[in-house]
């Protein structure tokens, strides 16, 4: 992730980080795997909560750990207010796109979206 796409989408919201935050960590306790959860802005209903940046390091992938980093964000979410939960993936990430649906998420396609990650 590139700083300035950090600071797009957590900029104005640092203070909010620790509180939303999730990590794993391996077993020498550096983390490698991280997602976060938002509740929704002004385009979604209120008691919309978002599932965000959901990442496990490359050589930590394939355990199971974006599973646990999805549900620890989805509990965050139902602690912070959110009866409901989305998220956002691109078409081609067809990984996540398993275990989103493997959930119980379910899609809704959009395109030419600006916001997209």
């Amino acid at each position: 992730m590139s700083s300035e796409l950090f600071t797009r989408e957590f900029g104005e919201h640092l203070e909010a980080l620790p509180e939303r935050q999730c990590f794993i960590d391996d077993a020498q306790g550096n983390p490698v795997g991280t997602a976060s959860a938002w509740l929704a802005g002004s385009e979604r209903k209120s008691y919309e909560g978002r599932v965000h940046w959901v990442a496990v390091v490359p050589e930590h992938q394939r355990r199971g750990l974006g599973k646990h980093l999805t549900l620890a964000a989805c509990e965050r979410l139902r602690e912070l207010g959110a009866r409901t939960a989305y998220l956002t993936t691109g078409a081609d990430n067809l990984s996540a796109i398993r275990l989103y649906l493997g959930l119980g998420f379910r899609p809704e396609v959009q395109s030419g979206r600006d916001d997209a990650p």
